[in-house]
Formats: C-alpha cells, sequence, structure tokens
C-alpha cells in the first residue's frame, strides 16, 4: 500500500491505495498537517508515499517528515507522469499534473476536469493522453476576501449558492453577485474549452472541494473528489516502473 498526500491552500487530502483502490482518506486543514504528520506513524504495510504541494513553505518540511517514515516521491514539474503535454511543463503545478493523471487514468477519454480548489482550474486531457491546460479563474472565497479587503464597508459574508439577483440587503447582495458571476463565467469557459477543443464529446468532471454545490448549475457529468488522490498514486507506480 501507499500513502498519497496533496497539500493545497485550504485543506490537505491523504489517501491510502492498495494499487489503484481507494482504502481510506482523510482530509485535515493545511494549518494543522505539519502537526498532523509529526504525531503518526505510519502502518508497516504502507511501503512508500507521493506527495504534491501548491504551498512552497510546506513543501520541503512535510516532504522530510514523510520520507523518514518511507520512501516518498515529490511531484513537480519535472517528475515523469503518464501523460504528454501541449503545455509549458515548466509554469505548470503539481495539483494539475496529479488531476490530469487521475482523470485519464480513470476514465481513458477526452476529459475536461474542473478543479474546484482555492482557484478553480479548467484541465483538459484528449483521448491520446495529451494534456492542453485551461482557464485558471479565481475561487468564491477569493472573490469574496477582495471584496471585503478592497472596500471600505462591504462585509466579509459566507459563500452561497443564491441565484435570485434583486436584493435588498447586502449580504445577500453580494452572495448572488458572486455567485452568479461565477456561475455564468464558468458556463461561458467551458463551452469555449469544448468548441476550442474541436467540439467533440467530452466527459466534464468535477473534482476539489466545492465540486458538488456547483454540479447542478454546470454540465458536469461525475464528480469525484479523490481524482488528484488517485491520479498521485498513478505517478507513484508509473515511476516505480520507469526504476524497475
Amino acid at each position: 500500500m501507499i500513502l498519497t498526500l496533496l497539500v493545497g491552500n485550504t485543506n490537505t487530502r491523504l489517501a491510502v491505495f492498495d494499487r489503484r483502490r481507494l482504502v481510506r482518506v482523510r482530509v485535515i486543514p493545511s494549518g494543522r498537517i505539519d502537526d498532523y504528520l509529526n504525531k503518526i506513524k505510519l502502518s508497516p504495510r504502507i511501503e512508500g508515499a507521493v506527495m504534491a504541494s501548491v504551498v512552497p513553505k510546506k513543501t520541503l518540511p512535510l516532504f522530510r517528515i514523510l520520507n523518514r517514515q518511507v520512501p516518498t516521491l515529490l511531484v513537480n514539474s519535472r517528475t515523469p507522469v503518464p501523460l504528454k503535454f501541449n503545455y509549458d511543463r515548466k509554469l505548470l503545478g503539481a495539483d494539475r499534473l496529479a488531476v490530469a493523471a487521475g482523470g485519464y487514468a480513470r476514465f481513458q477519454r477526452e476529459l475536461v476536469i474542473i478543479d474546484f480548489g482555492t482557484a478553480i482550474t479548467f484541465n483538459l486531457v484528449n483521448r491520446y493522453g495529451f494534456f492542453s491546460g485551461g482557464p485558471i479563474v479565481p475561487g468564491p472565497d477569493l472573490m469574496l476576501d477582495a471584496l471585503a479587503q478592497g472596500t471600505g464597508r462591504l462585509p466579509r459574508v459566507h459563500w452561497s449558492a443564491r441565484a435570485r439577483t434583486i436584493c435588498t440587503r447586502t449580504k445577500p447582495a453580494i452572495q448572488a453577485g458572486v455567485f452568479n458571476l461565477l456561475i455564468g463565467g464558468l458556463s461561458r469557459i467551458l463551452e469555449k474549452v469544448v468548441a476550442e477543443a474541436g467540439g467533440n464529446t467530452q466527459l466534464v468532471v468535477g473534482t476539489g472541494g466545492a465540486a458538488r454545490r456547483f454540479r447542478r448549475y454546470l454540465d458536469i457529468r461525475v464528480v469525484d473528489q479523490n481524482l488528484a488522490s488517485r491520479g498521485l498514486a498513478e505517478i507513484y507506480y508509473f515511476n516505480r516502473r520507469q526504476d524497475e
């Protein structure tokens, strides 16, 4: 068995795999992941680990903690992966690599993967395993933070799926504005991505923390919260085969 660790800006996802079978998952706030890893002792059945991080200051410290217990593969833009690229890999985040690898391994077809994290990314993979990237959009919490921090009197409100646009109070007005802006923008981007990719029949897959919230408003056919973890497992086994 192996452990996968995906360090995000908000949360860190740990998943244990027995080959391609997902055994268990735990999500820890990224602010607490250092303490959590320092306290746990991995099972002797876990033979290795693989991690990716979008938080640079946490990457090496967490890698060292894991690597003390089991041999750990740190995924970055140069790591060999079971994909081909129509994209400049030097600037490609490890989280997008993992999501694309997981999506292609699971579905083996034309895919648009929408990853709903702190930022929302569109990730296009064709049936031959070529990754072509896609737009990056600020997520709802970033938009709400920007409104509160960049204005004198607008409050910070929680994100809400508020479709009605006529609002008589400030908080619902902010929620309605951000929600409808995102839904309209994401729908337009998805339409453009599909058209620019040739209009082929593509499976739209959602992943990330807010994927289920957005599913009913976009043409998302499948939600898989563990897609990036699956991708990290694929990358681990791909590199192990390369070394044999």
